[in-house]
């Protein structure tokens, strides 16, 4: 059985489809809590919320350097 003949077009891209919606560049925190920290998932604000109420000390998203790479947890203890 025969294969048909196809076109095969490698590395090139068809026209633009359907119209371009401009992404939001920043996701902001805007979800208040308790300890008046803004996050920005509900999850977050669960987090935070039980940290404040157990009376631990946190930062929320704060840059770390460790071995010349650089990390933002989602909070970070403050002993």
């Amino acid at each position: 059985m025969k294969r048909p003949n196809r076109i095969r077009n490698i590395g090139i891209h068809p026209g633009k489809r359907g119209i371009k919606i401009p992404r939001k560049k920043n996701f902001e925190p805007v979800i208040p809590t308790h300890s008046g920290v803004s996050v920005r998932s509900q999850y977050e604000k669960i987090c935070a919320d039980y940290l404040y109420q157990h009376k631990i000390k946190f930062r929320y998203e704060p840059l770390i350097l460790l071995e010349g790479k650089q990390y933002r947890p989602d909070f970070f203890n403050r002993l």
